[in-house]
């Protein structure tokens, strides 16, 4: 789910204002996704997009596969809730910046301001160093506090604790991604950050097995994230290295601006609109292997849940890129009949294209799911059932991805914020509850039921403010 870009309004003259860019008092007013051009995606960009995304599920799939054959099941588990961890504290520790990046950096570059980007950069990097100061000053403190009180030896810690000293360095990936994306150049920073990532890793990791060790420790798997991340880094900053003639004097340049206070405080109060909703999302997003973590049985249920996951990720992937032929034109939601009508035809035609690739991944998953989970080891197989039920629930979280994304940008941002607050508290409940007595099973059970709940909260607000249908699909 995108993170939130625009307030909530009410009126409908109020609406459309906020969605189209403006000029007030001199303070940039952000179109629905200023990093899409305003003509929207051609079909072929739409269809480069999601083969990227399919690339991009094959690459993880693939590497989750290798990943499971030279680790123990229990390992396994503890890495996909690393990653977790990883993921959501990178988001975190951003603090919206890198949405923020997104929301200001088109504006300024399409004005002409170059003033204004120099001093937004100061800003930001500032703001993200200071940041990472006092989190790895937390860290610091909590180690020492750890070994002085017997807490634990710091080489017994799980793999999840490593990867929170990796998680500023894939901070700064993340940033200089969304910096590449707000500079329009889309194409190379979601290849970046879907394909070349996962393809760094996979070498890596087949690298290690021929010449290290046949199986995995922290260390290899350590190392191989913050390798990727720190290349990432350096690819990431080549484009902006190449584009400018003078690099010294540049950077002298934005080291020497000055911040004006009324920029900062929209900066700083966006940015922390952007953060609420990023934090509320991201801990929806790992709650469950948080739940299974603690509640489950064994180490080895946490491994099964992570392999579910993977062979369903691609169920979170293809809607991210069809709602792209949706999202540029959502200010046709409050124009002329013919506007929304134009509008209401996409929305149909995505919402189709979603339900047939949805239901045929379904239909492929549940009638070879065994030989699907034997792909990761024959151990693997006992997971058939939770598959079958995630596969169910990820399908209507796929069929129902629109609505949401219909009010987040178009200023309800903060009722669907409140709903995933009630997604993840019920999540916690049920899930905690189910699993603990149901096991895996239970645990995808309670995701089916929150799931569905989300999903039609979203399109009953939707049905109710918005001007256009957000789930039919002729």
């Amino acid at each position: 789910m995108r993170i939130v870009l625009v307030s909530g309004i009410r009126s409908k003259k109020d609406r459309v204002n906020q969605v189209i860019p403006a000029r007030q008092n001199n303070e940039p007013v952000f179109h629905y996704d200023s990093c899409i051009p305003r003509g929207g995606f051609p079909v072929l960009m739409l269809l480069v997009l999601f083969i990227l995304g399919l690339l991009s599920y094959i690459l993880q799939y693939a590497l989750n596969v290798v990943l499971a054959h030279h680790m123990s099941m229990a390992m396994f588990g503890d890495y996909g809730v690393a990653i977790a961890v990883l993921t959501g504290f990178t988001t975190i520790l951003l603090l919206g910046s890198h949405e923020a990046v997104r929301k200001y950096l088109p504006l300024y570059k399409e004005s002409g301001e170059t003033e204004k980007i120099q001093a937004f950069i100061k800003w930001n990097i500032k703001r993200v160093l200071g940041i990472f100061l006092v989190y790895y000053l937390v860290i610091a403190i909590a180690v020492v506090i750890c070994f002085n009180s017997n807490v634990a030896n710091f080489l017994d810690f799980h793999l999840a604790m490593y990867f929170l000293l990796i998680a500023p360095i894939a901070a700064i990936t993340s940033l200089i991604i969304n910096y590449l994306l707000g500079a329009n150049r889309v194409l190379l920073s979601v290849s970046l950050d879907m394909v070349v990532r996962y393809g760094v890793l996979i070498v890596y990791v087949l690298t290690a097995v021929y010449f290290i060790d046949e199986s995995f420790t922290k260390d290899i798997v350590i190392a191989a994230w913050i390798l990727v991340s720190v290349l990432l880094i350096f690819l990431g900053m080549v484009p902006f290295l190449l584009g400018k003639k003078n690099i010294i004097q540049h950077v002298s340049a934005v080291v020497k601006i000055r911040v004006s206070d009324t920029d900062a405080r929209a900066w700083y109060r966006d940015s922390a609109n952007f953060a609420v909703f990023g934090t509320v999302h991201a801990i929806a997003m790992c709650m469950d292997l948080v739940i299974v973590e603690i509640f489950g049985t064994n180490e080895e249920m946490v491994g099964l849940y992570v392999a579910i996951i993977a062979i369903i990720e691609f169920f979170y992937i293809f809607p991210s890129a069809t709602s792209r032929y949706v999202i540029p034109h959502i200010d046709k939601m409050f124009g002329s009949p013919e506007q929304q009508a134009d509008l209401q035809k996409r929305i149909n035609s995505t919402n189709i294209f979603n339900a047939i690739v949805a239901f045929a991944l379904a239909a492929i998953i549940i009638i070879f799911r065994q030989s699907i989970l034997t792909t990761f080891g024959d151990a693997y197989v006992s997971a058939s059932l939770p598959l079958i039920i995630a596969v169910i629930a990820v399908t209507v979280n796929a069929i129902g991805d629109l609505p949401p994304r219909l009010l987040i940008y178009s200023g309800y941002e903060k009722q669907v914020t409140l709903y995933v607050i009630a997604k993840i508290v019920t999540l916690i409940c049920l899930g905690s509850t189910l699993c603990y007595y149901y096991g895996l099973l239970g645990l995808c059970i309670a995701t089916l039921i929150v799931i569905s709940l989300y999903r039609l909260l979203c399109f009953r607000l939707a049905r109710k403010k918005l001007p256009v249908k957000s789930l039919t699909f002729w």
